[in-house]
């Protein structure tokens, strides 16, 4: 390894932009989860952060997740609670790509 890789493999980047940047997110809400009030609320505006990051990462619109598990929950069986994660939501419930974005945007 001779530090200059990027000239021999197209696919890799001349920077590191894209972590850069996924990891401001994380720095930015640690600033601001020191102006919360209390700790339970920080623990929530965390898990909320995390479940916003999960559904970003599995290419899932936080919005439209949120809104379906959210009325989805109070009927779906305790024992497939992990259908409703966003990776499985995605296969199982999601709906296509221009209904949801029609529904969002009405």
């Amino acid at each position: 390894m001779n530090g200059y890789e990027f000239l021999d493999d197209p696919k890799l980047t001349l920077d590191n932009n894209v972590s850069e940047r996924a990891l401001r997110i994380i720095a930015t809400g640690r600033d601001n989860f020191l102006w919360v009030g209390h700790d339970e609320a920080g623990e929530n505006l965390a898990l909320l952060q995390t479940f916003v990051s999960t559904c970003q990462l599995h290419d899932v619109n936080p919005y439209l997740w949120f809104k379906d598990v959210l009325i989805r929950i109070q009927t779906h069986p305790n024992e497939r609670i992990d259908d409703l994660l966003p990776h499985r939501w995605k296969q199982l419930f999601a709906p296509p790509l221009r209904e949801a974005n029609d529904r969002q945007n009405s």
